[in-house]
Parts: structure tokens; sequence; C-alpha cells
């Protein structure tokens, strides 16, 4: 048996490991929905309209979703006052429904669609036609550019006089 560092072994090292978490609860929802509730209350008191969240800690910390970064964006826009809205490609949005632990607005949008109107457009439903609208600093700076771009109507947003956002 070989003895390392300190007189000890590898295996009585690891051995002696105690759980550091103990009895700490996981992050419930009444956490995360006092966290958004304090979001909001500085979002009012500095003029911002809404919050963009990215694929980020940010986005588990206020939803406790983890999601990896892929080429389709899924995200959610913290409005200042009301419900948290996600945006998920269509496809997705079964699977989404059965990762959300509150809330129940989705706004969606279809492959041929640009997800960052779908933003856009969510954030104008949710009574914001024109304002601030604070960007998660984890944002690649493509989708960032594209929400901060001058709306312009495109197929998506003029096809249907209904609010991108279902509940």
């Amino acid at each position: 048996m070989t003895v390392g560092v300190g007189g000890s072994t590898a295996e009585a090292e690891l051995a002696a490991i105690n759980n550091m978490r103990g009895d700490v609860p996981p992050i419930g929802v009444d956490e995360r929905l006092r966290r958004i509730a304090r979001a909001q209350a500085i979002m009012r008191e500095k003029g911002i309209d809404a919050l963009y969240l990215d694929v980020s800690s940010s986005m588990t910390y206020f939803t406790g979703l983890k999601f990896r970064r892929t080429e389709r964006m899924h995200s959610a826009v913290l409005p200042a006052k009301g419900e948290i809205v996600y945006v998920s490609p269509a496809f997705e949005v079964e699977k989404l429904r059965t990762m959300i632990s509150f809330g129940d607005k989705i706004a969606v949008w279809e492959e041929d669609e640009d997800p960052t109107a779908t933003v856009t457009e969510t954030v104008r439903a949710l009574g914001y036609p024109s304002g601030t609208i604070a960007i998660d600093e984890a944002t690649p700076f493509f989708t960032f550019d594209d929400c901060a771009a001058p709306a312009t109507p495109t197929p998506s947003s003029t096809r249907s006089t209904s609010p991108p956002v279902a509940a």
C-alpha cells in the first residue's frame, strides 16, 4: 500500500468525505417566485420593462430550467409586472411543459421563423410596445443584436392577429 502526502491514502480520504449539503433542502418554487418578485421590483424601480433570460445560470436561478446551448433558442421573458413567458421552438413545447414548475405561458416559434422576433412580439403582447429590455449577460451577441434591431414586420408577426403567447 502506498502512503500519500500527509501519511494517508486516497481510499481513506475518499471514505472520510462528508456530504456538505447536510439537511439543506433543494431550491423550490417558492424561492424562485421570491427571486422573480424581487427582480420585478428592481426592474420597476429602474424603469426596465422586461428581462430577457437566455440559456444560462440566470435562467436556472429564476426558473430552475437547465438547457444546453444549441442552435435553437430557448429562453424566457420576465416582465416587470406579470407572469414569466417561456420561449420555445414549436417542436419542443410539450417537452418544455414537462420541465417547467411554474408559469404556463409559452411563446412558440416555428423553424422557418426568427426566434428573436418572437421575443419582441412577446414583450409587446405583455403590454410593452416599446421600452427597455434588460438582456441576460450570457446572451450570445447575435441574439442581442437581433433583439436590439428595430422591429420590422416578419411573416410570423403578420401571419396572425393573436398574440404569440399560448397558455
